[in-house]
């Protein structure tokens, strides 16, 4: 049965997407295509969408003997009678979906690119003519008369006015454009910092946080590139790491964000954490030395006592505490040996 050709829809994909590689890449594949399809691209060293869609065939290691192959023969094979695998359809099914949604994505940012240049071309090809029309206009001056003074004068203020006239027509184009992309800011911006402080309430005490929360200009820099054609957020923490969001659907996640704050890499949530543990660790200096004084102490008033020869009496000691338990063994065993 040859293959369907279906419509795909990807703006599923993050804008970034082409630029995601490792650990956010795998994340991604996991997603749209699933866990065990995750791993097989990652045993084979594929990290990014460019070497996905450069591979010939992905599942052609699952016939190679690999102990780091068996789980995941496991999942994506089935088993035949003469113990040979082979692979599920709907695994290869997940993983052919997910290669064309990053073919396609890519003839989109390449077709952006070519509209890119070529209107760079042409802007370069119209200075250039306006260039040489000034030069030769300002070479050959005609002899003007009156009549003709009047005429140009009439043009000039004409073309003046149509100038006037087609930059107040631009101008509230410029204005509504510029105040879209300033609501959607403003609207993505809102929405991460509420996502962030709602995280933050939610783990508070599992990660031993204080009550201050992550303060935006302070704790990190949060900055966003929106045009027409792409939309991409980076966050800046203050600790000098540099993290590019993914987008879902319609939002940005915060999910690589909070990874980073999970790390013991990150000296801002160090800070937060810092006098919390400080608290728990002076209390346990307290108790411990405490600890140390009551086993130094120690009543020897029902300690057995020691066989003494007639020739050397010593009077016994009743109810006597003596401090260092160590001191009373020694004295014990020197008593014996006499």
């Amino acid at each position: 049965m040859p293959p369907l050709k279906l419509n795909m829809d990807i703006t599923v994909l993050p804008p970034d997407v082409l630029s995601l590689y490792d650990e956010p890449f795998y994340e991604l594949v996991r997603k749209l295509a699933g866990s065990v399809e995750a791993k097989l691209l990652q045993v084979q060293g594929v990290r990014g969408a460019y070497s996905l869609i450069h591979i010939e065939d992905v599942f052609d290691i699952l016939k190679y003997k690999c102990k780091e192959l068996d789980e995941i023969k496991k999942n994506a094979c089935l088993v035949l009678e003469d113990n040979q695998y082979i692979v599920k359809p709907g695994c290869k099914s997940n993983l052919r979906y997910f290669t064309q949604l990053l073919i396609l994505k890519n003839q989109e940012h390449l077709k952006t690119i070519g509209v890119r240049i070529k209107s760079k071309h042409t802007l370069n090809d119209v200075d250039n003519n306006n260039t040489s029309t000034s030069q030769l206009s300002a070479q050959v001056l005609p002899v003007s008369s009156p009549t003709s003074q009047n005429t140009t004068a009439s043009q000039d203020t004409t073309t003046s006015q149509d100038t006037t006239t087609s930059q107040n027509t631009t101008a509230p184009q410029n204005t509504i454009t510029t105040t879209t992309s300033q609501m959607n800011e403003s609207k993505h911006r809102a929405f991460l910092t509420a996502s962030l402080d709602e995280w933050f309430i939610k783990n508070t005490s599992t990660y031993n946080f204080s009550n201050e929360k992550f303060v935006e200009g302070k704790d990190y820099k949060l900055t966003l590139m929106l045009t027409q054609t792409s939309e991409e957020a980076i966050i800046s923490c203050a600790c000098g790491t540099r993290i590019n969001l993914s987008k879902e659907r319609i939002h940005f996640s915060l999910s690589n964000y909070y990874k980073h704050i999970k790390t013991s890499k990150c000296t801002v949530a160090k800070n937060k954490r810092k006098i919390i543990s400080h608290n728990s660790n002076n209390e346990d200096i307290v108790s411990t030395q405490q600890q140390t004084l009551d086993d130094d102490v120690v009543d020897i008033s029902t300690t057995p006592k020691p066989n003494i020869d007639n020739n050397n009496k010593q009077p016994n000691s009743s109810s006597r505490k003596r401090i260092k338990s160590g001191s009373l063994d020694e004295s014990s065993k020197k008593t014996q040996k006499r």
